[in-house]
This record gives C-alpha cells, structure tokens and sequence, in this order.
C-alpha cells in the first residue's frame, strides 16, 4: 500500500455539546498544490465513499496517524462543492479519545489529514503539479501540525527557546498559531517555582522543544522523500 497524507489546517472544531462531536473538513478541493505539489480534484472520494473506504474497511478515526491510537468513529463523509466534510464522534470514555477532544476544543489541534492511495491521478510536468482524480480512503486524522504548511515549525524552536518567563512563553505559543487557552494550558504545565533563566533547562519546556524537534524531523523526511521522488 502507498500511503499518501494531505493535511487540512485550521479546518476541525469540536461542538459546544460536550458530548465529543467533531465537525470539519478532512480535504478541500482545488485551491493552490500542497507542499508535495498535490490537488486534490471536486468527486476523488466519491467510488471510496460508496464502497466504504478503502478494502471495504471503513474509514478510522485516528490520533496523529498513528494505527494503534484510534480516538472515535467517523459518523458522516460526504462530499460537497467545497471538500470532503465529516463528522465525528469521539470515544470520551478512552485516554485518546478525551485527549483529542479536549485539545481540540481548546484550540491546540485544528488540522484534519487524510491518508489515502492514489487511484487515479493527472501529471502536469510543466507546473509540476500532480491532480488526484480518484483516491481511496484509509484513515482521517486529527493532527497537531499540518504537513502543507512547510514554514510552521521553523522558527518555533527559537521562540520557545527565548522565553525568559511563562508570559513571554505564552506569548511565544500564541505567535506561533496556539489559541490563548492552549498556550495557558501548556504553560500551566510548567511549575512557577522553577521556572529558570534559561527556559531551555526546564524539563517541560525541553519536552516541547524535543517533540517539535520530532515533528519537523518526520516532515522534512517525508518533503526529502518526495522531492526524491520527482526527480
């Protein structure tokens, strides 16, 4: 199976219910390519759709595209002029499920990714732009940082990095595209007692920096792979 991830940002939100619903779009259609140069055209989901994802399996609902960490069960996909629109219902009685919903309430997660495979696409060599006419459906997942926007996480490290306190911490998290009750959420997490000069000798500062670290690791490999693969 070759995998293929484009992501949506800014594109989810969870209801004000309380009961773990989440609405959003999965992929939008047309519009400028993504960062590996892909568009997605009007009607590519509409075969995987009918025949219930790919294989027949269903589409899951996953934490981060991580297989082993499903967080809920999609209850609507459906096609309209502007994308692939969804519904989901999280699974509030699981660790992964409450996580989910609550960082996405909060603002601290709001992308979409699908994973897919291609089955059926248009190559323009000149633009060097790839149309994805049919694609089939495996998985759609709530995502932290969406891979099509490839300038992100470059100059987090060095905001967070900065901080000499938790306001300038929190003032950095926001700058950086958190919402003012995720970044309060995060630094929260870190005591006010020991809070050090130098923000990167904190142990939960230094677990950002490292996860961001990973992220951008994973999506510059998954760039490299395929600027090698086009040429």
């Amino acid at each position: 199976m070759d995998l293929k991830h484009i992501d949506v940002s800014a594109e989810v939100k969870a209801a004000e219910d309380g009961a773990g619903i989440i609405d959003g779009y999965g992929s939008t259609f047309g519009g400028k390519p993504d960062a590996y140069g892909d568009i997605i055209v009007e009607g590519a989901f509409s075969d995987t759709l009918k025949n219930g994802g790919a294989q027949g399996l269903g589409v899951a609902l996953l934490w981060q595209h991580s297989t082993n960490m499903p967080a809920g069960v999609w209850t609507e996909l459906v096609e309209n002029k502007k994308g692939l629109k969804v519904r989901g219902q999280l699974a509030l009685s699981t660790s992964t499920g409450n996580d989910a919903y609550e960082f996405t309430k909060m603002g601290a997660v709001r992308g979409l990714s699908i994973g897919f495979s291609i089955v059926e696409q248009e190559d323009d060599d000149k633009r060097g732009v790839r149309y994805i006419k049919k694609a089939d459906l495996w998985e759609i997942s709530l995502v932290t940082f969406p891979a099509n926007n490839r300038a992100t996480i470059t100059n987090v490290k060095s905001l967070v990095e900065e901080a000499k306190d938790k306001r300038q911490l929190e003032e950095a998290l926001v700058k950086f595209g958190l919402s003012n009750n995720a970044a309060k959420y995060i630094c929260g997490l870190v005591d006010p007692g020991r809070f050090p000069k130098d923000a990167q000798e904190d142990s939960g500062i230094k677990e950002i920096l490292e996860n961001l670290r990973d992220t951008r690791q994973k999506m510059n490999d998954m760039i490299s792979d395929k600027e090698e693969t086009n040429v």
